[in-house]
């Protein structure tokens, strides 16, 4: 499972600029390549850090990432909360398909 920019930085989603800021010096530093030369892989870590920080300190950019991980967890959230249904059901519900919106189709029946 791929890190979250939060995680890269060790850092809450709800920390502030100044919190991140402190996070990322510190990570870079604990991380150049100068600082550890034995490292093969600290230039990548510090390349990651680098692109988790210019993310989150930007105001914009955090905005647009927090509204994507938040897309990317809807779905098992909807996921789970419909297999948790189907079971209260007794299992293998069947389902009408979806139509190109995204959407059940309703269907009109006469009374």
């Amino acid at each position: 499972m791929a890190q979250t920019l939060y995680e890269i930085l060790q850092v809450s989603p709800l920390a502030s600029r100044a919190v991140i800021k402190a996070a990322y010096r510190s990570l870079a530093q604990q991380h150049h390549p100068d600082k550890v030369p034995d490292d093969p892989d600290a230039g990548d870590r510090l390349a990651a850090i680098n692109r988790a920080f210019a993310v989150l300190y930007d105001p914009a950019k955090r905005a647009a990432h927090d509204t994507s991980l938040e897309l990317a967890a809807k779905p098992q959230a909807e996921n789970a909360a419909r297999d948790q249904t189907d079971e209260r059901r007794g299992g293998n519900v069947q389902r009408r398909p979806l139509n190109n919106k995204g959407t059940r189709r309703f269907v009109f029946r006469s009374l």
